[in-house]
């Protein structure tokens, strides 16, 4: 019947809707039905609904309201029970409820209260022939049951369930479930959803415990027990069996544990078997024998049977047992002293299996591990860590060193060890005043020795640009590095071409002293600007220092200075650049060829129709003052080309044969030698500027020439021209007589027109 309500549930309510509609236009009530919780079944005039209706009835109509007094859902484990019907705050508690249909009266609602199941579910029994009715008893809330069962409380009840076992059984605790707390044998329970319940019952099998002799203690589940005694102990549950020993019988008799009579080890489980047949078990003691295990001096560690915290070191063994002893080979007293195994009074090693002896009866044992004393040497360090050499062995500090009292201990600590980038630790002395490798001898009491190090921080100098300056400072250190504990006045002077700007890094201001503290690495850095400038005499001849001041016209000359380029850069070798690195270098309005640029030195081509006299030539560089400075050109400046070798100067020359002069391949007698310079004078016909000369025609130099060599050997050449294939190059070639002199380094210099060249070396066989 319920189901063919919920069928036509929804029918009714049209018809009811429909019939309503006819009375439109008499007096009528709009009613409105539903219950609290929400979708539970009522009915109205005999008719099914479970969600909530409205009804047109006729003012005055009667009509029958009705709800299931207890509604369950289809699980069983959650139900609704009747509390009343209401109409605002109007409450019945008649159920069916006649009601007389009134606009006044708009809604009625049914409320039923919720309850939850609460299933008490008893474990079968897994032996089904021997199981009893009932393994045992359950209260909830004080009423008793003996099966499972199940039963309703409200939503948010409290409800106490308490386990007793029946004879022959023991309760093994409740298996957890959702919104219970166990504590023993009670499962509170808090009813906010369906629960189940398990108790936990276990059938018991009579376990007897004895011992031999009788009378003695065991340890039965960690708690000491008199024997004999029987337990009743669950099927399937595990307990632990151990004997107390020693243990000292009222006759005074210490007796000491030898075996179970199943040979189980001395401490060991047992888990009880499904079984009806009574267990019996029996711990056979033996009489004791006094071992005392000491030390000579008294105090020091040993370990028995993998223990060194015994509180007395006095046992109780039985004739035959074997037991581990060990004494550590070295150890400290409770002062710290450290001391040494020597021997055992029973002369076997300090790690020993000893077992009692029979002649020990009655008598007693004792053992005794004899120790001499150590001397002991630690080795620190400040800072601590660093690796120092113990009898010439690496140790990192703190370094402890045991041996016999007397011996000598070597210890030597390196000068200097880095500890980070910048920052060192260099020694000071030993913590007694020694300030080299040291030798201690070990004493009975302990020694502690300190390397004293302290730390070095780098001071790193630097200048922007590089290499412009020359630094003061004070204190001075060999290598860059000074005390963590000092202060540096720092000075710098500017070479020429370059003014002090400001400080960068650790120093700051725009004076160019200051002072620095090393607690950490520092680093200093001189900021400087440009300031463009040739040196006094800084036009020369490019070959070297000259006799003759001026500069020949056609000849290679050098500008030297400070700031002349912000770079270095090298011109083509023919025809030669006017410009390089935006760099010019004019005078009487004409650019000269360029050889190379750089910040310090200038080489260009004087042009080989630049007129004799005073002249002022212009270097220009762009975004800088113009920098200018007077030069004389004269006819004839002969400079001569040379290589520095082992602080010699060597004349450039060349053998017959094309190879070069050299100290190892000398200059010969005889032989076409050739030596290069520049400024030798004007060429028939006059050379190209800044082209390198052809091989035709040949361009001669017109004024006349010799060469010295020696104090008084002087040589007219062969030939004098400029060099082809060069550009202001100028060559002599001649010939060594047979009055030159010979194995040496022979001074030579070359003379035109009255004006000597510098000196330089020339080797001869």
């Amino acid at each position: 019947m319920m189901k063919l309500a919920v069928k036509y549930a929804f029918l009714f309510a049209v018809i009811g809707w429909l019939t309503g509609l006819a009375l439109i236009g008499s007096a009528q009530s709009v009613t409105t039905v539903s219950t609290v919780p929400p979708g539970l079944y009522y009915s109205v005039d005999g008719q099914f609904f479970n969600q909530t209706t409205q009804f047109i009835w006729a003012t005055g109509s009667k009509h029958t309201l009705y709800i299931q007094p207890v509604q369950t859902d289809t699980p069983g484990t959650t139900q609704w029970a009747f509390q009343n019907w209401a109409s605002g705050d109007l409450v019945f508690q008649q159920n069916p409820l006649v009601i007389t249909a009134d606009p006044a009266l708009k809604e009625f609602h049914a409320t039923l209260v919720v309850g939850y199941a609460l299933s008490l579910l008893y474990y079968p029994c897994s032996t089904a022939p021997n199981c009893p009715d009932s393994p045992g008893t359950v209260f909830v809330n004080n009423v008793p049951y003996t099966s499972s069962t199940t039963l309703f409380f409200g939503s948010g009840a409290t409800v106490i369930l308490q386990a007793a076992p029946k004879p022959g059984h023991v309760f093994l605790g409740w298996a957890p479930g959702l919104n219970q707390v166990v504590t023993g044998f009670v499962d509170t329970v808090t009813m906010n959803a369906p629960v189940t319940a398990y108790p936990r019952f276990q059938q018991t099998l009579p376990v007897t415990l004895n011992t031999s002799p009788p009378g003695l203690q065991l340890l039965i589940d960690g708690v000491t027990t008199l024997t004999p005694v029987t337990m009743d102990w669950g099927w399937d549950t595990t307990h632990t069996l151990a004997p107390v020993s020693p243990q000292l019988a009222a006759q005074g008799v210490n007796w000491v544990f030898s075996s179970w009579s199943d040979g189980s080890a001395s401490t060991h489980t047992y888990t009880v078997p499904e079984s009806l047949t009574p267990v019996q078990f029996t711990a056979t003691f033996v009489q004791g024998v006094s071992v005392d295990v000491m030390t000579s001096p008294p105090g020091l560690p040993v370990t028995v049977d993998g223990r060194s915290n015994w509180s007395t070191f006095d046992f109780q063994w039985a004739v035959g047992d074997v037991h581990q002893i060990s004494a550590p080979v070295q150890t400290t007293d409770a002062q710290g002293h450290p001391w040494k195994w020597v021997s055992w009074s029973n002369n076997a090693p300090a790690a020993q299996l000893y077992t009692v002896p029979s002649s020990a009866q009655g008598v007693g044992v004792v053992l005794t591990a004899t120790y001499a004393p150590q001397g002991e040497l630690t080795v620190n360090s400040v800072p601590s860590g660093l690796t120092l050499q113990v009898n010439g062995s690496s140790c990192q500090t703190p370094c402890n060193i045991l041996s016999s009292v007397g011996a000598q201990v070597s210890v030597s600590a390196p000068t200097s060890v880095p500890l980070s980038a910048g920052s060192r630790a260099d020694f000071l002395n030993w913590s007694d005043g020694v300030s080299g490798n040291h030798s201690i001898t070990l004493t009975a009491q302990p020694i502690v020795l300190t390397a004293n190090y302290h730390t070095m921080n780098q001071l790193a100098l630097a200048s922007s640009p590089a290499g412009d300056v020359t630094w003061q400072l004070q204190p001075t250190s060999p290598d860059g590095y000074y005390d963590s504990q000092s202060a540096v006045q720092v000075g710098v002077t500017v070479l020429p071409g370059f003014k002090f700007q400001q400080w960068a890094g650790d120093l700051s201001g725009t004076t160019p002293s200051g002072t620095v503290s090393m607690n950490v690495p520092r680093s200093v850095t001189a900021v400087l600007t440009r300031v463009p400038f040739i040196a006094v005499t800084g036009v020369v001849n490019a070959a070297a220092t000259t006799p003759q001041a001026g500069v020949a016209p056609g000849s290679i000359v050098s500008i030297y200075g400070g700031s002349l380029a912000d770079t270095t850069a090298l011109g083509p070798s023919s025809p030669l650049a006017q410009t390089l690195a935006n760099v010019t270098v004019t005078s009487n309005g004409q650019l000269f060829p360029l050889f190379f640029v750089s910040p310090t030195q200038i080489n260009f081509l004087l042009p080989p129709a630049f007129p004799v006299g005073g002249a002022t030539l212009t270097v220009s560089v762009p975004g800088q003052a113009d920098l200018q400075s007077n030069f004389t050109v004269v006819r004839n400046a002969p400079g001569l080309f040379q290589q520095v070798v082992n602080g010699q100067a060597l004349a450039i020359a060349m053998h017959e044969d094309g190879s070069v002069v050299t100290t190892s391949a000398p200059a010969q007698s005889g032989e076409l030698l050739t030596i290069y310079g520049t400024g030798f004078g004007p060429t028939n016909p006059p050379t190209p500027e800044g082209f390198a000369l052809p091989a035709q025609p040949v361009f001669q130099i017109t004024d006349t020439a010799t060469i010295t060599v020696g104090t008084s050997t002087v040589i007219s050449p062969d030939n004098i021209v400029a060099a082809p294939g060069r550009v202001g190059v100028d060559e002599v070639q001649f010939r060594l007589g047979s009055d030159a002199p010979s194995g040496t380094n022979a001074p030579l210099y070359v003379t035109v027109n009255g004006q000597n060249s510098n000196t330089v070396l020339l080797p001869v066989q």
